[in-house]
């Protein structure tokens, strides 16, 4: 496996390439344009749920699916905190692309109270062995905010139920994105 490090996408993509398989559930907690969701589909998981705030990214991505033949999914047009109002069955994988839609409105932004809930709920259905993969941009001040408060909320996860690793590009300037991946242990 080459593991790339160009940028926090790669950096995904190659992680998950050797993690996923077709008896997985996953959960995109932040659609967007649909690109994490279809790459999750492509590896031929199971069953993709998907969250958006906003219709226009629930219509891309749901477009975006369809045109790939895709039929194992289902989207919500809502807060990712409302993870359990949506899903009751045990989930292998929680991704979580933060900050605003590409493309979109700059001011509808995730917060980090909601991720904050949401993740809470989310690691009730993760599977043990399960992942959660959190990327994070910090370079706009709402991102930068919703950052700081995640992180407390992971550093303080017991370390006898989850690993938490933070990958960063620590020789980049001006708050470059990074990301988080936590397993649950048991």
């Amino acid at each position: 496996m080459t593991l790339e490090l160009n940028n926090t996408t790669s950096l995904f993509r190659s992680f998950m390439k050797s993690w996923l398989d077709n008896r997985m559930i996953a959960v995109d907690m932040t659609v967007g344009n649909g690109n994490d969701s279809e790459f999750l589909l492509s590896h031929n998981i199971k069953f993709l749920y998907g969250f958006d705030i906003q219709k226009r990214a629930i219509e891309i991505t749901q477009n975006r699916l369809e045109k790939s033949n895709y039929s194992n999914f289902m989207l919500f047009q809502d807060n990712h905190k409302e993870i359990k109002r949506y899903i009751q069955e045990k989930v292998d994988l929680l991704v979580y692309n933060l900050g605003y839609l590409p493309k979109g409105n700059k001011e509808i932004t995730t917060k980090g109270i909601d991720v904050v809930e949401s993740l809470k709920k989310g690691l009730d259905l993760l599977l043990q062995g399960g992942m959660v993969w959190i990327t994070f941009y910090p370079g706009h001040p709402a991102g930068y905010e919703e950052s700081i408060m995640i992180l407390d909320f992971v550093k303080g996860l017991d370390q006898r139920k989850f690993h938490v690793l933070k990958m960063d590009y620590i020789n980049q300037i001006n708050y470059p994105p990074f990301s988080i991946a936590l397993e649950k242990r048991y």
